[in-house]
């Protein structure tokens, strides 16, 4: 496996919509979701700039109670 070091590589990898849904998570090599109870510090810039392009790319974005919860969001479409 080689190591992507370019947004725009992984753009075209990504910017034709699948057949059926696209979902997008992190995770350590331990299994959690989170370190101190946010994802970001489990990623890098390019993982940060993949997850603006595939919210770019979607039709939708599911984000779950818990997360809007935590940060104080009450509204259902931004």
């Amino acid at each position: 496996m080689s190591e992507v070091d370019d947004i725009a590589e992984l753009r075209r990898f990504y910017c034709d919509p699948p057949d059926g849904v696209r979902a997008n998570m992190i995770f350590s090599l331990d299994g959690a979701a989170s370190l101190h109870g946010r994802a970001g510090p489990l990623s890098g810039p390019l993982d940060q700039q993949l997850f603006l392009a595939l919210r770019g790319y979607a039709d939708v974005v599911l984000v779950g109670a818990g997360t809007c919860a935590l940060r104080g969001r009450t509204d259902a479409a931004r």
